[in-house]
């Protein structure tokens, strides 16, 4: 009976002894786990640390390159006011790029626009077509732009001041008689001469002092003075003597003077010159104003237009009448300005619009004029589908994915060369801008000191995880010794036990 007892101890040591080594075995490899885990930790914080952002410099230090740094500041997807006034004063505290030129495209070289500035884009391109005067692409690049101020002259102070100044322009043209020339030809509509100045001004990049010129007003008081009639002088001793009428002082394009008369008393504080044509509306300030907008604006809108925005615009008309006949045309008027009318025999579409100038309804053709275009659009709906409409804008605002972009090529800083024009360099590297000294490649010091804490966290959880198991290997360790003990002890009885059996029988 002993000796049962004693088997049956000696097997249940046994199966306890193997359930400790296997639990053993898998404690090991627990540990061997996490040091494989922590040394893929140190190769990762290595990396992290050999990771760097494209950075802007800043009065303290260096920023990441965001979207707001390279198109404008934005609130709520549109940008603010606070940065328009910025940009055309010159001065502010929002982070602004060192040249404006330096633009954002995605991977096919199109122009990540915000959807204000990407409908904008549409419109103009909409408006107005190759018959336009002056180059195609600053023509539709100034009108965006004379819409954006528009657009926004109810809620910024700058743009305010703007409008009231060009839409003065364009009125005071309009109301002449006859009609000044501008560039050889006799200007129809105010806002084709308005739009002929800003394309000076988008050659120039910007604002342009010409400085003084002198007149001489001997057959003509200073209240009925107008500089487009008078001849211009060097200097005031020309503007005296009458000397060098012909020659004179060489105005160009898009450029701001001061006019002064022959007894150097100033008649003008700042007038803007383009093609023949004193733009007295438009002061010296207004000039420096709107130079400064286009400057900044220009040169990603006309990119835009030259090679294409990355946004969808859905362009719908707000049709008054929808007319299906073989004949006829809608009957419109101002309270019903625009129609369609089908013809349901061949399937052609035409769209009308009611011209309140000659009180008639017209066709809206490719080869109408600029505004009649203007008009019929200005009865369409402008917008961006909500579904991915603007996809590649959405995601540059995260700046975490813009510069993994601008890593991998996804986004693209380019820079325009000719805003006039929309000309720039696609598939232009970081390395030529941060050769520029426009951005750096960088490790941000404080990014330096959230990973160190970051591993050292991460450390930290992996030496309590080890110091856990090596506890519980050395107390089953300890177990198992007790058990080996224990098997020995038991197996040292038995061989007593069996060993005193044969000891009583052969005596």
């Amino acid at each position: 009976m002993g000796l049962a007892v004693s088997q049956v101890r000696l097997l249940a040591l046994t199966n306890r002894k193997a359930d400790i080594e296997l639990q053993m075995q898998i404690n090991s490899k627990r540990k061997q786990m996490l040091t494989r885990k922590s040394t893929e930790l140190s190769q990762q914080y290595y990396q992290r640390l050999q990771n760097s952002s494209i950075q802007y410099a800043t009065s303290n230090g260096y920023e990441d390159v965001n979207y707001d740094y390279l198109m404008g500041k934005q609130a709520n997807g549109n940008i603010t006011g606070d940065f328009y006034s910025q940009v055309a004063y010159g001065y502010g505290d929002i982070a602004s790029k060192s040249d404006s030129r330096m633009i954002l495209t995605n991977q096919y070289g199109e122009v990540v626009l915000n959807d204000n500035l990407a409908i904008a884009v549409k419109k103009a391109e909409l408006m107005y077509d190759s018959t336009d005067v002056g180059s195609v692409v600053a023509t539709k690049t100034t009108n965006a732009i004379l819409n954006l101020i528009n657009d926004n002259k109810a809620s910024n102070t700058v743009f305010t001041s703007l409008a009231a100044a060009l839409n003065g322009a364009i009125e005071n043209i309009n109301n002449m008689s006859p009609k000044p020339t501008i560039n050889g030809k006799v200007v129809a509509d105010g806002k084709e001469a308005v739009i002929s100045l800003m394309n000076s001004m988008l050659k120039n990049g910007g604002y342009k002092n010409g400085g003084i010129v002198y007149v001489n007003t001997s057959a003509t008081t200073s209240s009925s003075f107008n500089p487009s009639g008078q001849q211009y002088y060097q200097t005031q001793a020309d503007a005296v003597t009458h000397n060098g009428q012909a020659g004179g002082i060489t105005l160009q394009d898009g450029y701001c003077y001061k006019i002064y008369n022959q007894s150097n008393v100033i008649m003008r504080s700042g007038a803007v010159y383009s093609g023949g044509y004193w733009y007295e509306n438009i002061s010296d300030q207004n000039a420096q104003y709107l130079a400064n907008i286009i400057d900044y604006f220009g040169p990603m809108i006309s990119a835009a237009i030259q090679n294409g925005a990355s946004a969808q615009v859905e362009v719908k008309p707000q049709l008054g009448t929808e007319q299906v006949s073989y004949s006829g045309q809608p009957s419109l008027s101002a309270s019903n300005p625009v129609g369609k009318y089908v013809n349901t025999s061949t399937g052609e579409t035409k769209y009308y619009f009611y011209n309140a100038s000659t009180n008639r309804t017209e066709e809206c053709l490719d080869t109408a004029s600029s505004s009649a275009l203007e008009k019929y659009y200005k009865k369409f709906q402008f917008s961006i589908p909500e579904e991915d409409g603007n996809i590649n804008y959405e995601t540059a605002l995260n700046t975490e994915k813009l510069q993994t972009g601008l890593k991998s090529g996804v986004y693209q800083l380019c820079m325009v060369t000719d805003a006039y024009k929309g000309i720039y360099h696609k598939n232009t590297t970081i390395d030529y801008f941060t050769h520029m000294n426009y951005v750096v490649d960088k490790t941000d010091t404080s990014k330096k000191e959230e990973i160190t804490a970051w591993f050292n966290a991460e450390q930290a959880a992996i030496s309590e995880q080890e110091t856990y198991w090596d506890t519980e290997i050395t107390n089953l360790s300890t177990e198992l010794n007790s058990v080996n003990t224990e098997i020995d002890a038991v197996k040292q009885l038995k061989s007593n036990a069996i060993k005193s059996v044969f000891d009583w029988g052969s005596s």
